[in-house]
């Protein structure tokens, strides 16, 4: 025990307190069985206590997935409604351009949804090779209205004719994937 002591006597103060208390809870100590019993329950009771608090921390943690998951998929299909108006507009402006032929403007207007058929690619993986080649397609056609600007090309009724029929195509590209009725 004197032995003992001296170990004691090194250790910081919070230890000595607990070897205290444990000294007091040993048979023959200052506590009798029953306060022994009373600490002991109340010591179970406190590991209840936590292992409920780790479960509900779990379920907060579900929840809070939960909830993570529901926000970006939300954000996704309202990405998407912005999408479509955005290209909805950008290919009318477009087209009014191209009846106007104010080819630069459509030039820009065409180079305006690359980038926006470009970012769908980049953001849609499975329905990112239908993007690029929308944006490969509208790439060529700001290079066409930029040639028929620089008087390199002629505006043709031919090439109008092309451009109708791809504007309808992208279009209805661009509703089939972000549109009302889309999957």
């Amino acid at each position: 025990m004197q032995r003992l002591g001296r170990v004691e006597a090194d250790l910081p103060a919070s230890c000595t307190v607990w070897l205290e208390v444990c000294r007091l809870i040993q048979p023959g100590g200052f506590l009798s069985g029953t306060a022994r019993d009373l600490v002991a329950v109340s010591g179970l009771v406190g590991l209840i206590v936590a292992m409920v608090q780790i479960f509900r921390t779990g379920s907060v943690a579900a929840a809070t997935r939960k909830a993570v998951t529901s926000t970006l998929d939300q954000a996704r299909a309202d990405f998407g409604q912005f999408v479509l108006g955005s290209g909805t507009r950008l290919l009318s402006e477009a087209k009014i351009f191209v009846e106007r032929s104010d080819w630069n403007r459509a030039a820009m207007r065409c180079g305006d949804m690359a980038e926006l058929a470009a970012q769908l690619g980049r953001s849609a993986p499975p329905d990112g090779g239908s993007w690029s080649q929308l944006g490969i397609k509208f790439r060529e056609w700001e290079s066409t209205w930029s040639r028929v600007a620089g008087e390199e090309l002629r505006a043709s009724r031919n090439l109008t004719v092309k451009w109708h029929t791809f504007t309808a195509e992208a279009a209805t590209e661009f509703a089939s994937h972000h549109g009302p009725f889309s999957a």
